[in-house]
């Protein structure tokens, strides 16, 4: 499976659907459009636990989740699998979170409209790009993509010998890229949307959690959103402080003259 794996190679079929073909999902659907390393999956695991609101994941993703749910449900094509992943719940909402390279194909002429009727859209972000950076480059290099909260196991760290400039600046260019892309396509159709900041979160998950429901017109009191926890947990990794300083150099032209000595 390669990271250029793409839906229409899983369903050729895609490329076929015309405006009336495509099986139209009834239910009002939330759309969480994630940037790397943002809190995604620990948010999301929160709405989850509401009782008959949504069911939140991947379904766009072709690198494992596409094949996991069309293997499970048997769909025979891109539309038995619509309707298959929008009745594996009775919630009140469909739920789904997706990357732009996962996403960009609906985007283009708004073809997502064609199954997707009532749209609301959660746009995950982050204002420190070299953070967010290093935690993806972090996560490629060790494997370990994400911390269950009940689950305490460390091994999961890198050496400082891993640290590849080239690696992160790539990173970094395609982050900047896919916000970029993000930003354009709300822009260009007038979209109204729920803009989170990870920084303003990530201590405080219930406050993200909160206002996804103020955005979506869900009212449950304080003490049962603060009682929601995430099944995920932000781990602090020993060389963020390391990797962040050896960009700041690279950053203040010191990098390849330390490199040199």
């Amino acid at each position: 499976m390669t990271q250029t794996q793409s839906i229409q190679s899983l369903f050729p079929d895609l490329l076929e659907l015309r405006n009336n073909d495509f099986y139209e999902i009834e239910k009002p659907i939330l759309i969480f459009c994630i940037t790397p390393r943002t809190g995604s999956t620990a948010l999301c695991s929160m709405i989850n636990k509401i009782p008959d609101l949504v069911f939140i994941d991947e379904f766009f993703n072709p690198r494992g989740p596409v094949q996991m749910y069309s293997k499970e449900r048997d769909a025979q094509n891109f539309n038995d699998y619509l309707k298959q992943i929008s009745d594996l719940h009775d919630n009140q909402y469909f739920g789904i979170k997706v990357s732009w390279l996962d996403f960009k194909f609906f985007a283009k002429k708004n073809i997502y409209k064609k199954f997707f009727k009532q749209c609301k859209f959660i746009y995950l972000d982050r204002f420190e790009i070299d953070n967010q950076a290093i935690s993806l480059f972090h996560s490629i290099k060790s494997k370990k993509w994400h911390h269950h909260a009940l689950n305490h196991d460390d091994n999961y760290e890198i050496n400082l010998e891993d640290f590849d400039l080239n690696h992160i600046i790539r990173i970094i260019n395609n982050i900047q890229a896919e916000k970029k892309d993000w930003h354009q396509f709300f822009y260009e159709n007038n979209i109204n949307y729920l803009h989170l900041h990870y920084e303003f979160y990530v201590e405080n998950m219930n406050s993200g959690l909160e206002k996804v429901l103020n955005f979506i017109g869900i009212n449950l009191d304080s003490e049962i959103i603060n009682a929601i926890t995430p099944d995920y947990i932000k781990k602090e990794k020993k060389l963020y402080t390391e990797f962040l300083n050896k960009l700041k150099f690279y950053r203040n032209g010191k990098y390849y003259l330390e490199q040199e000595i």
